[in-house]
């Protein structure tokens, strides 16, 4: 009955989309860079932003010049004073972009939006530029931290597991982490949740600051954005603050230990000092991480690691393992996690089904229906009434919609989050709040870059800080569902919808793997599709099995 049924669920699934194989490469202008500051050494990590194939920041202006050329009613090419008029406030376009509810405000002053108080006309540059600098630019950055508190969590996973009360965890024990936490499966689903391992182990929700209007970065955050325009002195500032041991305003290779030939590369003069001249020439180093992040409804899932300009990898891409939709880089006494996460969202359609119900047979709102609760197009008769009669038509609207369309969710997103030194941070991969049967396997996995001595044992204290890299496309990041551990205000990068019809309900417990105990066949079927043998079937086996039964005859 189970064989039968297995062949039948595998005739009827759907096979999901497939990504091109071809590699992507840079493109002008998709450069993002980031400084990270270590104890040891500062690492430059480079990430080329891609969306549909195109710089983030090409996507982003093509965004703005749709805005433009509908408020450009004569079509010559500039903004008058009369056509600004209904230009979005800064306020408005973050509101635009963002997808939040459009309040009333004024439009922009028409001196800071043409570039000055003798300018007449506003060219689409400055139009662009007023609009880059509004808190929904190209590529808008935000911090993520949990406030201080007692890891229990964690606790407990040293509790459960630390059999001989070492204070450390050996290969051993961790190896043996599934068969220790099956006593704490109350409901046999194979999954450890946060309550069943602590019940007051819930960790605190994350705090988050943008960086729009010049806000600080946290002190504890080691990072700095390079952004086009970071001047030289910022950088060299950067550096000798953080690395000048001596304070004689110059860095030995003793206080910036790069490797020689870099160091050599900047030390112009061969004095085995690096002044702030030199120093200035550090972002024509090659940098020691180089990917590609490819975003957009179309784009490929992978990220990208590329090599180096002479085809050798980069220093931190040779420590980078195979990753599940994440990329985890070891670097020092830290882990980088980078994940790309996309929001397709459309536009809704109730203002026009509202407009509908408003404007009655004549098909306009003037004033005074405008202004009446629910007040919904106050806002709009400023930005839409193209024509300037103090009323709205439908066209109008629909107009402005079609704008709103292409203009909605075109900013990208980088939200650097501190997760701290957590075990069980580390162990739960995908940030669900549950270690999973393949979580719970793969714990030494996780911990052994980390066992620097390899005497196949860590301690408590050589945890890896955690830091997530977040590039996200359309929506800044959202608060995910309600999950268990403080986990549920950070989006899940781990796509859940994939795979097979039968792979996705015969995966129970959600934890995008189907086990044994979950798997409707036979033995004999479950062992042909596990291919690597691992004892779970993921969604790559699944779809590859799902092809090979639709290529026989």
């Amino acid at each position: 009955m189970r064989a039968s049924f297995i062949a039948f669920v595998m005739v009827v699934s759907v096979v999901g989309p497939v990504v091109s194989a071809e590699k992507p490469a840079a493109v002008p202008g998709d450069v993002q860079d980031l400084l990270l500051f270590l104890d040891k050494r500062p690492y430059l990590i480079r990430l080329h932003l891609q969306v549909e194939g195109r710089s983030f920041q090409t996507s982003w202006e093509n965004t703005v010049g749709h805005l433009f050329h509908y408020l450009d009613v004569d079509g010559d090419g500039t903004l008058s004073k009369k056509e600004a008029t209904l230009a979005p406030s800064n306020t408005q376009w973050v509101q635009l972009m963002t997808g939040t509810t459009v309040e009333p405000d004024a439009a922009p002053d028409f001196a800071a939006l043409a570039g000055g108080p003798n300018e007449t006309k506003v060219t689409r540059a400055h139009f662009v530029r007023y609009y880059q600098n509004s808190g929904a630019g190209a590529l808008q950055v935000e911090w993520g931290w949990r406030p201080p508190a007692q890891d229990l969590l964690t606790d407990a996973l040293f509790r459960n597991l630390d059999k001989n009360k070492d204070g450390v965890l050996s290969h051993e024990e961790l190896s043996a982490t599934q068969d220790v936490l099956h006593a704490l499966d109350l409901d046999g689903d194979e999954i450890i949740r946060a309550v069943e391992l602590a019940p007051n182990g819930a960790y605190p929700v994350f705090t988050f600051r943008s960086t729009t209007n010049e806000q600080p970065v946290p002190k504890t955050f080691p990072f700095v954005i390079l952004r086009p325009d970071t001047t030289a002195k910022v950088l060299t500032g950067q550096l000798l603050t953080r690395y000048d041991r001596d304070k004689d305003g110059t860095l030995s290779r003793t206080e910036l230990p790069l490797e020689k030939a870099a160091f050599a590369r900047l030390d112009r003069n061969a004095d085995g000092q690096l002044d702030a001249a030199e120093l200035a020439g550090w972002r024509k180093l090659p940098p020691e991480l180089e990917l590609i992040v490819p975003l957009g409804k179309n784009s490929r899932r992978d990220i990208l690691v590329m090599p180096s300009a002479d085809g050798k990898p980069h220093p931190l891409a040779t420590r980078t393992p195979p990753g599940d939709g994440a990329l985890r880089v070891p670097v020092d006494e830290k882990q980088l996690e980078l994940v790309r996460r996309n929001t397709i969202t459309t536009l809704r359609q109730e203002l026009l089904k509202q407009f509908d119900a408003l404007a009655g047979k004549n098909g306009v709102l003037g004033e005074k229906t405008v202004y009446r609760p629910p007040f919904t197009f106050v806002a709009l008769l400023r930005l839409a009434d193209r024509n300037a009669d103090n009323q709205l038509s439908r066209q109008e609207i629909a107009d402005f919609l079609d704008v709103q369309e292409k203009s909605f969710f075109r900013t990208t997103y980088l939200t650097v989050v501190d997760r701290g030194q957590s075990l069980f941070e580390m162990l739960d991969t995908d940030h669900d709040g549950r270690l999973s049967p393949r979580e719970q396997r793969s714990a030494w996995t996780r911990l052994a870059p980390w066992d620097r001595e390899g005497a196949g044992r860590i301690a408590r204290q050589r945890l890896p800080r955690q830091f997530q890299l977040i590039v996200s496309h359309g929506q800044p990041r959202a608060y995910g569902p309600a999950l268990e551990g403080g986990h549920g205000n950070l989006p899940l990068f781990r796509d859940r919808s994939r795979g097979p019809l039968w792979f996705r309900k015969m995966d129970r417990n959600g934890d995008g793997d189907v086990s044994p105990a979950e798997f409707l066949g036979n033995r004999e079927q479950f062992r042909r599709l596990d291919a690597d043998g691992d004892g779970l079937i993921d969604v790559r086996e699944a779809e590859r099995a799902d092809r090979d039964l639709r290529k026989r005859p």
